[in-house]
C-alpha cells in the first residue's frame, strides 16, 4: 500500500509529459504541412501543460497569423466570386473558424500571462458581425436548394 501513491503520481506525470510531447510534435509537424487551424489547437494544447515551453509559444506565434492569414484569403476569394449564393455557406464556416481560433487565443492568454509572466501579443479579430450577416444569407442558400430538390422528382435528387 506505502508504494501505491507514488507509484500513481509518476505515471500521471510520464503521461502528462508523453501528452506534452505528442501535442507539441503533432503541432510542428501540422505547421510543416501547412495545417496551421491544426498546428494551433495542438500547441494551445502543449502550452496548457507545460506553459513555459518557449519553443511552443515560438511555434504558436508563427502557426496563429498563417492561421488567420489563410482563412483572410479564403474569405476574399469567397467575396470575389461571381457565385453570389453558394459563397455563404463556406464564408459561415470561414468566420466561425476564425472565431475559434481567436477563442483559442483568448483562453490561453491568461494562462501563459499567469504561469510564465508572458504576454502573448497576438491578436483576435471580431468577426462576429460579419458572421451575422452570413448566417441568414446561408440559410436562405440552403432553404432555396431544398425547395429545388423538392421540385426535383428525379431520384438522384430525392
Amino acid at each position: 500500500m506505502k508504494f501505491r501513491y507514488p507509484l500513481i503520481c509518476i505515471s500521471l506525470l510520464l503521461v502528462s509529459c508523453a501528452m506534452f510531447i505528442s501535442d507539441y510534435s503533432s503541432a510542428r509537424k501540422a505547421l510543416k504541412n501547412k495545417q496551421y487551424d491544426s498546428a494551433v489547437y495542438y500547441v494551445s494544447s502543449s502550452l496548457h501543460a507545460k506553459p513555459n515551453n518557449k519553443k511552443g509559444i515560438k511555434l504558436l506565434e508563427m502557426a496563429y497569423p498563417q492561421a488567420v492569414k489563410y482563412h483572410q484569403q479564403r474569405i476574399n476569394r469567397l467575396k470575389n466570386s461571381n457565385e453570389d449564393t453558394e459563397k455563404w455557406p463556406q464564408l459561415v464556416d470561414e468566420y466561425e473558424a476564425l472565431i475559434r481560433l481567436g477563442s483559442e487565443i483568448n483562453r490561453l492568454r491568461p494562462v501563459l500571462l499567469s504561469a510564465v509572466n508572458y504576454n502573448l501579443i497576438l491578436t483576435a479579430g471580431d468577426y462576429t458581425a460579419e458572421l451575422a450577416e452570413a448566417k441568414p444569407r446561408a440559410a436562405d442558400y440552403h432553404y432555396t436548394k431544398g425547395m429545388d430538390y423538392r421540385e426535383d422528382i428525379t431520384k438522384q435528387s430525392q
